[in-house]
């Protein structure tokens, strides 16, 4: 979403799962016993990698986004990202907010990507980390996506007020809007 009058674009980004992290840290061919060995990797290293990957993608997805705005309309970007995952005690759909940022554009192009610490880049932007993404913990977003489009109309029973045949081009645009509704 993007307000024009504040200059602000807010995007939810939908997040892989902590299943896009291998279970597997290596494969070795064993040449005696012709077989490929594999080595688990450990929950501690899924977790830290998880962690990461989640901090990349919003770094590199703000990045992007200011990156390709050529003609400065944007001024703060608000990103949050969220994941589908099952809740474990309910076996219920839900969609935890992981990562939630608000950076506003000049603070945001000083930073040297390349050589930064992704945590420590995110906590220095105010952004609400979830302490423990591959658990889906949820944060706050710091900017909730609201998806009404304000240009509807509340519904009201027009065909009550109206005699049996309407004059279609007598009806305010919110009437006819409504009769449409209630036909």
């Amino acid at each position: 979403g993007y307000s024009k009058d504040s200059r602000e674009l807010v995007i939810e980004y939908e997040l892989p799962t902590p299943s896009i992290i291998p279970n597997e840290a290596e494969h070795k061919y064993v040449k005696t016993r012709d077989e490929i060995q594999t080595k688990p990797r450990k929950p501690s290293e899924i977790k830290t990698l998880y962690q990461n990957v989640v901090a990349s993608v919003c770094l590199r997805t703000i990045h992007e986004v200011l990156e390709a705005d050529q003609h400065d309309n944007i001024s703060v970007v608000s990103l949050n990202g969220f994941v589908q995952s099952i809740d474990p005690s309910t076996g219920r759909d839900i969609r935890p907010c992981l990562l939630s940022v608000r950076v506003a554009k000049g603070s945001f192009l000083e930073i040297d990507l390349s050589r930064v610490e992704l945590k420590a880049c995110l906590r220095n932007l105010g952004a609400h980390l979830s302490p423990a993404p591959s658990e889906c913990i949820p944060v706050k977003p710091i900017v909730a996506f609201d998806m009404v489009d304000k240009r509807f109309v509340d519904g009201s029973d027009v065909l009550s007020e109206l005699d049996a045949r309407p004059n279609l081009m007598d009806l305010t645009p919110f009437e006819f809007e409504n009769l449409v509704g209630n036909l």
